[in-house]
């Protein structure tokens, strides 16, 4: 795991980091690999997308591909998706489409959790720490608000997607870019959910329905698609 306990400063909208006096990082976590410390110190920057085939890994499912497969399942008739939202089934090839540009969209060199929803954030009298670091990666600065607005949606925020897209747009985010990732973690989210869960995980499916759905919604509200 990686850096346990991340701390940032509430009084401070950015965080860089130094570890044992190499190059800041860009976003800031107490702690990072070896290899990310060496890529840093030799002016390379860390080279782990985090929508890389290769970054997240549950055996077998296909990370962040999950409308390809979706859609590959429905055309081979393994899945007829009775299970899925109607207007997605409408628009599942429009959605393996823009989810095979997640990769460029959501490049960058910022350090990104890739897990951040609100039981992974600890809040003090004046500090907010950032725990469970195992998909940490980097990509562009904005990739956390994306994945973490599933979460604020089913917690039943007020506003829950214009609060994103609000800190979205102040960090300049492309919004194709933004939309291209929102879906990928949509499929993501969606496809996992329809699987067994994993020893001593038994509500995990059902979290990811949920996240899913959630964000699908979203995915819905900016794209516009209406049929």
């Amino acid at each position: 795991m990686l850096g346990t306990l991340c701390p940032f400063s509430r009084s401070r909208s950015t965080v860089s980091v130094a570890c044992r006096g190499q190059r800041a990082l860009p976003v800031g976590a107490s702690a990072w690999s070896a290899q990310h410390r060496e890529a840093y110190s030799n002016g390379q920057g860390a080279s782990t997308n985090l929508f890389a085939d290769t970054a997240r890994t549950e055996p077998g499912q296909g990370q962040f591909q999950g409308w390809r497969r979706l859609a590959a399942a429905f055309a081979e008739g393994a899945d007829v998706l009775a299970w899925l939202d109607p207007w997605a089934r409408r628009n599942l090839g429009r959605l393996a489409d823009r989810e095979a540009a997640r990769i460029t969209a959501a490049a960058g060199s910022a350090l990104i959790h890739g897990d951040l929803r609100a039981d992974n954030v600890l809040l003090t009298d004046d500090r907010v720490m950032v725990v469970d670091w195992p998909w940490a990666a980097v990509g562009a600065s904005w990739c956390d608000i994306v994945l973490m607005g599933p979460s604020v949606i089913t917690q039943g925020t007020p506003d829950a997607m214009r609060l994103p897209d609000q800190h979205l747009f102040a960090r300049a985010a492309n919004p194709d870019d933004v939309t291209s990732v929102l879906i990928a973690v949509t499929g993501y989210f969606l496809r996992q959910s329809i699987h067994t869960p994993p020893p001593g995980l038994p509500a995990v499916r059902g979290f990811q329905r949920a996240q899913g759905e959630a964000a699908l919604d979203w995915v819905r509200e900016r794209t516009r698609w209406r049929w």
